[in-house]
């Protein structure tokens, strides 16, 4: 059965794409089976498979919201094969932007994307999903957070994505406390583009004291050049600090997993 792992926060530009991609790239390429979930609107993890959404007959919209005929299509048709082995893509389009609102009035509307992802045919496909969100507490995350068993927090070293963190860590107590989803866990935090200034420094120093750091990557441009690419940097640059931290955090991800604590 799936795990499903969700790379959130409320704040952007913390590395929440870069994260999700390169963990589930190189957990796929462990020879697991991996779905990635671009629960995006902006679509960038698909992007960053070289995915380009426009072009494809179904996406995520298609299962979040129903048609002029009030009718939704199973995530199975919204899922692609990648240039990956072992990893699949259910990719997104800036329309599901449009399911806050068609949801808003939904009975168990944080439920619409769990309820897809816990289908036998998906639990039993893949050994791990990974799912990217938006930078917002809306209703796009509450379904992502309701349909995961556990929570990665995305963070640079600055104390202004501190907030992003600890917001979502309510938006995931909420849906503990609310029944939604109880069983949800808290793995850490992911800190990304850290720099040798007193001031990240300093910041990873609260971190420490607040969470259990994951990892954390410094500052590289070959991750930008790998998304422009389109290809993750686990294979772009897999010599690089950043591509070896993810590669760790994935294989310690499968320890975990295959050791039954996950």
């Amino acid at each position: 059965m799936a795990k499903v792992i969700v790379c959130a926060s409320t704040k952007g530009g913390v590395s929440k794409t870069t994260t999700t991609v390169n963990l589930a790239t190189a957990v796929a390429e462990r020879g697991y089976r991996v779905l990635l979930v671009d629960f995006d609107p902006q679509g960038h993890s698909s992007l960053a498979l070289n995915v380009i959404t426009r072009d494809l007959p179904h996406t995520l919209s298609d299962v979040m919201m129903p048609d002029d005929k009030g009718e939704t299509v199973p995530i199975e048709k919204a899922i692609y094969k990648t240039t990956i082995e072992n990893l699949h893509l259910a990719a997104s389009y800036l329309t599901l932007t449009l399911a806050n609102m068609a949801l808003s009035g939904k009975v168990a509307r944080e439920r619409v994307l769990a309820k897809e992802l816990r289908k036998p045919a998906i639990e039993n496909q893949y050994d791990f999903i990974f799912m990217d969100t938006n930078p917002a507490t809306d209703i796009l995350l509450m379904n992502a957070l309701a349909a995961s068993d556990y929570l990665i927090g995305c963070s640079k070293s600055e104390f202004s994505s501190l907030d992003g963190v600890e917001m979502m860590l309510d938006q995931m107590q909420l849906l503990k406390d609310s029944g939604i989803n109880p069983e949800i866990k808290f793995l850490g935090v992911m800190v990304s583009q850290k720099r040798e200034t007193k001031h990240d420094i300093d910041t990873m120093e609260t971190l420490k004291k607040r969470y259990n750091i994951l990892g954390c990557t410094t500052l590289n441009t070959k991750v930008n050049e790998a998304f422009r690419e389109g290809t993750p940097a686990v294979i772009y640059a897999p010599k690089t600090t950043v591509s070896k931290e993810y590669k760790r955090i994935a294989d310690e991800l499968i320890q975990r997993f295959e050791s039954g604590e996950l």
